[in-house]
């Protein structure tokens, strides 16, 4: 499921990066909505569509990303285990490092995409 956001930026926040600006406001209020183990944080974010076009650089202003006075769509990925405790195998140099994680493997090692990337409109 999908949990909306709409956030309003002052001139000041515009200036910031959109990391700072939208991102961590939006996985801060998430976090809490969506009562998750721990605080979702940027390092959980797979990607970001800003009316449907990916967001390469968070590092932008987010003046440069939004438009001032328009609405605009933003959906954020998240992996599938963020906001989750990551268990800890007792020989961390042994055995397979993705043991005990719910869902499947990431993309990277199986090659496949994540049928359980969770996406967060806002």
């Amino acid at each position: 499921g999908s949990i909306e956001f709409r956030l309003t930026l002052t001139a000041k926040q515009m200036k910031k990066p959109f990391e700072q600006a939208v991102l961590k406001p939006f996985l801060s209020a998430y976090s809490r909505k969506a009562s998750t183990a721990h605080p979702v944080t940027p390092d959980d974010v797979v990607r970001v569509l800003v009316d449907g076009e990916m967001l390469g650089d968070h590092t932008l202003p987010a003046s440069v990303v939004l438009l001032k006075g328009e609405t605009v769509d933003a959906e954020v990925f998240l992996r599938n285990d963020a906001g989750v405790a990551t268990p800890f195998c007792d020989d961390p140099f042994g055995g397979d490092p993705f043991a005990g994680r719910t869902g499947a493997r990431p993309p990277a090692a199986t090659g496949a995409p994540n049928p359980a990337e969770r996406i967060v409109d806002f």
